[in-house]
């Protein structure tokens, strides 16, 4: 599962279908649990953290979890009496792959092929490096001139050194400050 585009799909899902804030705050909450437990296919919460955690009575939570579950956004099966609920979430990924699947198939015929993306014109911009743990090659990313936050600009060990040099000038009485 990837993060971001899960919760971009919730957010597609929820402009065809306006779902409340509390429906928000559960799918955004299981979210969170599922990518800090690594991406388990299901995993297993109990009501009274959710409910501490987003300050919601447990009528409010069986509600809410029933608009995700009516909605095929996620699975609950209820634990065996002092057991804990079990969660699974129903990947929106996999849906966007089918619905783009169809699509291709529906406007070139059923055994036809999605046609490939045509090669964009390169773009221009700030260079930036991407934050990717685990991975084996560092990846450069040009992001339409707007700042990814997640990303570290490229610079110079020259710029890096600059405000190091002024604060040990500040520092030492020897810094000439501009006019």
């Amino acid at each position: 599962m990837n993060y971001i585009k899960e919760l971009n799909g919730f957010y597609k899902f929820n402009e065809a279908r306006p779902l409340t804030a509390n429906v928000h705050a559960l799918y955004n909450y299981l979210l969170h649990k599922c990518n800090t437990l690594a991406w388990p296919k299901s995993f297993t919460l109990t009501n009274t953290m959710i409910m501490a955690t987003l300050q919601m009575p447990k009528t409010t939570l069986h509600r809410v979890r029933k608009v995700l579950l009516d909605n095929d956004i996620i699975k609950y099966t209820n634990g065996y009496r002092e057991q804990c609920g079990t969660y699974t979430l129903i990947p929106f990924e996999q849906e966007e792959k089918q619905e783009a699947t169809e699509n291709a198939r529906n406007r070139h015929g059923t055994n036809a092929k999605p046609r490939a993306k045509p090669h964009s014109a390169p773009q221009t911009g700030t260079l930036y490096k991407q934050n990717k743990k685990n991975s084996v090659t560092d990846e450069l990313s040009l992001r339409d001139n707007s700042l990814n936050t997640n990303a570290v600009p490229i610079v110079s060990e020259e710029v890096k050194e600059q405000p190091r040099k002024e604060l040990r000038e500040i520092l030492a009485g020897t810094y000439v400050w501009p006019e």
